[in-house]
């Protein structure tokens, strides 16, 4: 998978919507903290693209990525609850009620 800034404008959101996906994957941090080294150090790298990506430009968080972010983060152990996800998104008021939408469905 290749980054943000060697995509097109035009391929951004799907690239998004693929690391979301890709950010999915639950690892077994407890029994055997050192296999899958390879995949979360990919996933680790995935996630700070997303956030550095969602940080810095604007209007990246469309109707399409809701669904995919907050299925996302409802996959992170260390969140409480998917509402945490509002507390690290920088959005709008309308992008929070969408975001609650989504939220609602799971």
């Amino acid at each position: 998978m290749y980054f943000f800034t060697d995509a097109s404008d035009a391929e951004r959101e799907e690239l998004m919507v693929k690391k979301l996906q890709q950010c999915c994957v639950v690892f077994d941090f407890v029994q055997d903290p050192l296999s899958d080294l390879k995949w979360k150090e990919v996933k680790r790298a995935a996630l700070n693209e997303l956030v550095d990506y969602v940080t810095h430009q604007k209007g990246v968080l469309t109707e399409a990525i809701y669904p995919e972010s907050v299925q996302m983060v409802s996959y992170q152990p260390e969140m409480k609850s998917a509402n945490n996800y509002l507390n690290f998104c920088p959005i709008s008021q309308s992008e929070n009620k969408q975001c609650h939408l989504e939220i609602d469905k799971i």
